[in-house]
């Protein structure tokens, strides 16, 4: 609580929060729907019902809604591959963002508490750091490869012949630039709460900014992708330790 930034990050969650817990509509029938559902589920599994499975999986994808669509962001020629990456990370499954959530809690609670003094390699500092970064690296490298897996998948309905009008370029630079304002908005709390200083800060993010451009720009090279991938990982993993 002594540091005034991370106290006004602290606050501006809080903020977001409350405006999106007074605006929530809770919409009762869709409850008891998906309650239903659920239990017509748990019955088919029960008495093993594959058909009756397949049938509700099917209907269920049918009906379900998504309420942030393409149309609904102001779009131009220059913004479209923007908005669709930004709705791609709004769309973000429940356990990928329970995922990246637990390695961050982990990286946290290795170095910022004594939870694990007593274990014989988590309770030594210098080990406990070392997995600390190597957890963190991890994390950064996953938002990564799922934008990378955006990406690929463009670019291979544009090779199968469904007609983009972007250039390669510019599809990486869109989504490049969506996945590196989604580390900068994750890791600059990170780096709040690990006290790592406002220079450290900046020189991971500048260095993140460096990585991320050498892999996405890799891409274009299939063969050279996956020693770019390799050499970034190790990259972030060194500079990591500027953060811990």
């Amino acid at each position: 609580m002594e540091n005034p930034a991370f106290v006004i990050v602290m606050l501006l969650w809080l903020v977001l929060v409350g405006i999106y817990t007074c605006r929530t509509d809770i919409k009762w029938g869709k409850y008891f729907a998906a309650l239903s559902y659920m239990e017509k589920v748990n019955f088919a599994g029960r008495h093993r019902n594959t058909a009756a499975m397949q049938q509700l999986a099917a209907e269920h994808s049918a009906r379900k809604e998504h309420y942030i669509y393409l149309y609904s962001l102001p779009l131009c020629r220059r913004t479209a591959l923007i908005c669709k990456a930004f709705i791609e990370t709004i769309r973000t499954g429940k356990n990928v963002i329970l995922v990246m959530a637990f390695l961050l809690f982990c990286s946290v609670i290795l170095t910022k508490t004594m939870v694990f003094a007593d274990v014989p390699l988590l309770g030594d500092p210098y080990a406990a750091r070392l997995i600390a970064m190597f957890i963190f690296s991890t994390f950064i490298a996953n938002i990564k490869e799922v934008y990378a897996r955006q990406i690929l998948s463009i670019t291979e309905k544009h090779k199968k012949g469904f007609f983009i009008p972007y250039s390669f370029t510019e599809i990486v630079a869109s989504y490049a630039l969506v996945c590196y304002m989604s580390m900068v908005m994750l890791v600059v709390p990170f780096g709040m709460i690990m006290e790592a200083g406002c220079k450290n800060i900046l020189l991971f993010l500048m260095v993140l900014l460096a990585v991320m451009l050498l892999f996405f720009s890799a891409m274009r090279r299939e063969r050279m992708l996956r020693l770019c991938n390799i050499l970034t990982n190790i990259v972030i993993f060194a500079c990591s330790g500027m953060l811990f």
